[in-house]
Order: C-alpha cells, then structure tokens, then sequence
C-alpha cells in the first residue's frame, strides 16, 4: 500500500486473532478538517458526497486493512488516509465511476457498503439483522407517498408495522407486508430513502430527529452494541452524525467530524461550517447515518 504522507505518521493495530477480520489495521491521527473534492460532473459530485459522508465517520482511520487483497479496498484506504490528513487524489472517484455508471444514490452506496466496507474491520459497525434490500441499510421506500411532509419516526413507525400519523393526521399507506423487527442494532445505523427514478424525484419533506430509540424497533431476542464493542450491550439510542440531500441531481453532504459537535457542508470542493439548529427538514433527503451513541 502507498500513501502520500511519511511512515512516521502511521501506526499497526493488530487485533486479536481470535476476533472477525482480525488481519492487521492501519491508524493515524486525522486533520481537525474535512478536505474539499473536485468534480467534473454532476455524477461526479454523487461520489464525493458519499465519499464526505463516509469519510468523516469516527473509527475509519484505525479499522482498515494495512494490506488488502482487494485493489479498490487499498485504493480506498490509501485515499481515505490522504483526505485525512488534507490531501486529495482522484483515483478512487474515477474508479467508482466506472463501477456505479448510472447508479443512483442508493446503488453507489450499496457498492461502497458491499464492495469495499463490508469486507473489512470497520464494515462490522454497520452489522444490521435482517438484511432489508441493502446490507447494512435500512431501506425507506417513498417513491408512491403524496403528502407533502413526514418524519424519519413515522416512516420507520410504518415499516416496522406500527401506528403512526403525519403532521395533520393523515396517517402513511400501510405496508402489506411490515418489516420483520431488528434483530441485531449496528454501532452505524444508515437509513435510506428511495424516491424514484432521476427524471421523477418524490418531493415528501422528512424531517430527521438529532436523537432517536431504536429500542421498539428490536426483536426479544435482538443483540444490542455496547459502546465499546459491537455485540451485547444495553445501548439503543442513536444520535444524528451525517445526511445527504440533493436537488435537481446536485448532491451535498452535512456532517459531524467524526466524534466532534460541529457540522460541516461539503458539495465538492467547498466545504463550511454550518449551524443546523435543532430541527433538520429536507425535500431532497437521500441518506442518513446515525451513530450509536456514547
């Protein structure tokens, strides 16, 4: 593996073997700032919006392999290392065009997850049970939905089989077939919100709550993460980390820096501190991660 910054500035973790995807991790200390991206086309600006997503993620820059087998998950960690420490190549964006030509937000997701995250240490915080559509996700299908507003509670209320009503009382469409409960909550709970095609974006507002209990949303006998670990534990309450939005195919991320307060706004190479108060409402919203919290 090759990386831009000198060896003095990278550590070895190496966990127990005895533990999954125990092969040895790089780590390094991250710079205090998100680092901007160039684009070049609209499909472009999808990738690094969920590259900003990812990338400012707690935890990322001690979990990855220090040699993969898999040439896109060490084109991945090396490029992961660089924007850490405030440098930009563009290989990675490059060849995740090539992989994710006419994806949609969710499918160069999906192939981040699946291709490159899920296959290392780090891909064991997004260890959701069952798999619903997307590993790792929680899928929210709003392609057919005609009110005007909502809230991420009453979409999962409605997935999950339970009562709910919307801003009005105009209670959401019932599902045929609800959502079997959780049985295994991730340290990273990522929510997708399909809207259909490009050309036909449905225009729902959601708004997203800074905090929620996925505590009803669990089977009787669900594994909870502790905060330390991934398994057992008494932790069911999730804060708000990041969020994707976009608008006439433009795409921009908000995000906390790993486990700072701050939030930041990334749309290719400009990249600004924001206040988002405290109620966060989006016609556009694409993707929301939220991180066990602490």
């Amino acid at each position: 593996m090759e990386f831009n910054r000198a060896i003095s500035q990278q550590f070895i973790i190496n966990p127990p073997e005895e533990e999954f995807h125990s092969e040895p991790c790089l780590a390094w200390q991250p710079d205090d700032t998100i680092t901007g991206l160039p684009s070049s086309s609209r499909f472009n600006t999808l990738v690094n919006a969920v590259l900003q997503l990812i990338c400012a993620l707690p935890e990322l820059n001690q979990e990855l392999p220090l040699d993969s087998p898999s040439p896109l998950v060490r084109l991945f960690s090396s490029t992961v290392y660089d924007l850490h420490l405030g440098s930009v190549r563009t290989e990675l964006t490059e060849e995740l065009q090539k992989e994710c030509v006419n994806r949609d937000v969710n499918g160069v997701l999906s192939f981040v997850l699946e291709t490159i995250l899920l296959t290392t240490r780090f891909g064991h915080r997004f260890n959701l049970e069952p798999v619903h559509q997307i590993r790792g996700c929680i899928f929210l299908n709003m392609e057919s939905l005609t009110v005007k507003n909502t809230t991420l509670i009453a979409l999962l209320n409605n997935l999950f089989g339970m009562p709910s009503l919307f801003f009005g009382g105009t209670p959401l469409p019932s599902l045929a077939e609800p959502f079997t409960k959780i049985t295994c909550l991730p340290h990273f709970l990522i929510v997708l919100f399909y809207r259909g095609k490009p050309e036909n974006l449905n225009t729902t507002s959601v708004e997203l709550p800074m905090e929620m209990d996925m505590g009803k949303y669990l089977a009787e006998n669900a594994q909870k993460p502790s905060k330390s670990h991934f398994y057992k534990g008494s932790a069911t309450f999730y804060r708000l980390h990041g969020f994707l939005t976009q608008k006439d195919l433009n795409f921009m991320t908000y995000t906390r820096l790993r486990s700072g307060k701050k939030w930041f706004r990334a749309q290719d190479k400009q990249v600004d501190q924001v206040d988002l108060g405290h109620r966060i409402e989006s016609q556009g919203l694409a993707v929301a991660i939220y991180r066990l919290q602490d």
